[in-house]
């Protein structure tokens, strides 16, 4: 974290804390490793089984990886009886006493997990977003270690692996991960490196994160990387050769919406960003806490356009979903419209007023292309509902947005950019809902706004 946030620990004691030993083979693309898992119980109530998540497993976005739990010991050694519930990404471990409020757990799990390799016939989507692969020589991997689910007071939130939009609903926790690679290749990862070891050519490096809400990991042995200092922040582009000029146009933009989002929102509170070129799926781009992934298929010059927004987009999510969380699976407005609209803040700021009306235009297209092409939906359903992507996006990300901005013409830029400083102030490192943000935005304006949140939130 950068010295101005440091503090900020001070207030997450019961924060959840990972250790992680994990080593890489590429020659049988598998990834092993051991956990040592510190929760506290802050409920008030009494629970007698803790579950994991093991996300690889779930089809639908990750492909035909498979993660294997292989053993769960207690902190007095004791072996813990564990199975699968719901689908192959819920674990349910059985507790050998009872967890009661205030009491910590401390769980050690070993797992191993298969990773994909795209062969000479490229993947559809039908294959998923392309998260969990080796493919151009970059190995993926997206929530590549049991994940603890969210227990929100009443009970665990264990919702399916949905088939579009982000699939990880987590709480924020710190994470200090051993990573052991062949010495080839280099890493990128949520997080700071602190410390690396060679030894019979492997390296086994040392990364310490600030709090967040998961720690992502790829391998590659073909980028190139730039990087430059935004504040105390230090921002990097990995790139494939070829494609250099485009990597550094990332690197502008990603630097100019890391400085736009500081004074707009609040500080960036990390000492590491890092934007990747990647071959994704169906998507353009993909959030994870200090991690951006880029789709190579706009780092094109006939795609610049593109790639700007969509990065300011996902460096937005570094806010909105990084620090300040929601269920992105039940309420998924929350960080996607908001993401959405602060690239047209970025837009506004980096290149003038005529530029964020274009780029407002453009909202207002797709979203009506979709209601002519007959989408249904509501800005504030969850990702469940919605009949099909198209839909999805076309509601949460463009008229959640459109939305934002009418808020802005009907309260005033004050009171907006006001409450998002608040919220972002006020729920760092926790978990949002509807009613925070809404209710952040009336205290601010000093408005009652139920009639405007009816026409867009609510309407039939």
């Amino acid at each position: 974290m950068i010295p101005g946030a440091v503090a900020d620990l001070e207030a997450l004691t019961d924060a959840p804390r990972y250790q992680i030993a994990a080593s890489f083979d590429p020659g049988t693309m598998t990834l092993h490793g051991t956990e040592r898992v510190w929760m506290s119980n802050h409920w008030d109530k009494v629970l007698d089984a803790a579950y994991f998540r093991l996300y690889p497993n779930g089809e639908t976005l990750y492909g035909p990886a498979k993660m294997r739990l292989l053993s769960v010991v207690d902190d007095a050694g004791r072996e813990l009886a564990w199975k699968e519930e719901g689908d192959d990404t819920v674990i349910r471990v059985d507790l050998p006493a009872a967890w009661s409020p205030g009491e910590s757990l401390v769980l050690t799990l070993t797992w191993d997990v298969q990773v994909p390799v795209e062969g000479e016939q490229p993947w559809t989507r039908d294959d998923g977003y392309g998260i969990f692969r080796q493919a151009k020589g970059i190995v993926l991997l997206a929530e590549w270690f049991p994940m603890l689910a969210v227990y929100d007071g009443s009970d665990w939130q264990l919702d399916l692996v949905p088939a579009w939009g982000d699939p990880v609903y987590s709480e924020i926790a710190l994470f200090e991960v051993w990573l052991t690679t062949p010495a080839a290749y280099s890493i990128i990862a949520t997080g700071t490196e602190v410390s690396a070891s060679e030894s019979g050519g492997a390296v086994t490096r040392r990364f310490l994160s600030g709090p967040t809400r998961d720690f992502y990991l790829a391998c590659s042995q073909a980028l190139q990387s730039k990087s430059t200092l935004v504040g105390e922040t230090l921002v990097r582009s990995y790139f494939y050769p070829e494609n250099g000029t485009a990597g550094e146009d990332v690197l502008r933009a990603s630097s100019e919406a890391l400085r736009v989002f500081n004074r707009r929102f609040g500080t960036y509170p990390y000492r590491d960003f890092e934007v990747v070129e990647v071959p994704l799926i169906g998507l353009l781009g993909m959030e994870y806490p200090g991690v951006t992934l880029l789709s190579d298929r706009i780092y094109t010059p006939d795609q610049k356009w593109r790639l700007d927004i969509t990065a300011a987009h996902e460096v937005a999510h570094q806010w909105w979903y990084g620090v300040v969380g929601n269920d992105i699976l039940n309420e998924p407005w929350l960080d996607e419209a908001l993401a959405t609209f602060s690239s047209g803040v970025y837009v506004e700021d980096v290149d003038g007023e005529a530029a964020f009306r274009a780029q407002y235009e453009q909202w207002v297209e797709r979203y009506e292309t979709g209601q002519r092409n007959g989408t249904v939906g509501r800005i504030n359903w969850p990702v469940m509902r919605f009949r099909n992507s198209w839909d999805y996006v076309t509601t949460v990300y463009y008229e959640g947005a459109i939305f934002l901005e009418r808020l802005r013409g009907e309260i005033g830029d004050t009171a907006l950019f006001g409450a998002l400083q608040q919220y972002y102030q006020t729920f760092g490192y926790r978990q949002a809902a509807s009613e925070d943000f809404l209710g952040a935005i009336e205290q601010a304006s000093g408005r009652h706004l139920d009639d405007f949140y009816a026409r867009w939130l609510y309407k039939n």
